[in-house]
Formats: structure tokens, sequence, C-alpha cells
């Protein structure tokens, strides 16, 4: 496993350890629709394609909330977190502490 995978492991499990649990549906899509229909708080995520987002990012702007990577750049090709607008700096200031 490589330095970047541990990182990302270890974020997922403070978040575990630390919310009401984590919902992996195996569909970035649907996991951003989640976020914008306001089902889910948020979405983490890395190696996604443009594929993968492009219908979930549009409804996430729409609905208000912001994909970002994980140092905050929104970035329509590559992000990592998918959070409401209110929630997306906490979720930021949660992934410093584990991703470089």
């Amino acid at each position: 496993m490589n330095e970047r995978s541990t990182q990302y492991f270890s974020l997922i499990r403070h978040i575990y350890e630390n919310s009401l649990g984590i919902r992996i549906t195996g569909s970035a899509a649907l996991d951003m629709l989640y976020v914008a229909a306001g089902y889910a708080d948020s979405f983490i995520e890395f190696n996604l394609h443009p594929w993968d987002i492009a219908a979930g990012y549009i409804l996430v702007k729409e609905a208000g909330g912001i994909a970002s990577t994980f140092n905050g750049k929104e970035d329509i090709f590559a992000p990592e977190i998918v959070a409401s607008g209110k929630l997306h700096p906490a979720m930021l200031q949660v992934i410093d502490n584990f991703m470089i």
C-alpha cells in the first residue's frame, strides 16, 4: 500500500469513529446525488475520472455544494471531497490532519 492510500484509510477510520456511519455505494455519481439531495453530508474519494463525476458535479453545484480537491481547489476533473457549502470548510479541516 502506498503512502497516499495509508493516509486515506486513516482519514476514513477517523471519520468512521467520529460520525454516525459511512455509506459506500460504489457509485460516485450516486454518492454525489445523495449529497446534493441532502441524504448524505459529504462524499470523499480519490482517483476518480471525469466520467465518474460529471453528472453528479452539476447536481452538487446546483444544490449549493462544493466539489474540490483535498487542498480546497474546486476542480471539475478531479474532485476528492464533495459536501454542502456549509460543511465543506469543516471537512477540509479534518482532511488537512490526514492528507499531505
